[in-house]
């Protein structure tokens, strides 16, 4: 997958922040956010 490659090579604070981030912005919307919010964590958890 292109897109875990590509967030493996950012730093992890860099990448906490932009997880934090999308945290924030899914409270105010909803299923789009929810499914995109899912897809990161996996991918972060598959890192670590």
């Amino acid at each position: 997958m292109k897109c875990s490659l590509f967030i493996y090579f950012l730093p992890w604070d860099l990448l906490l922040r932009i997880h934090e981030a999308v945290r924030v912005v899914c409270l105010q919307k909803t299923e789009f956010c929810l499914s995109l919010q899912a897809k990161m964590r996996v991918v972060f958890f598959s890192l670590r």
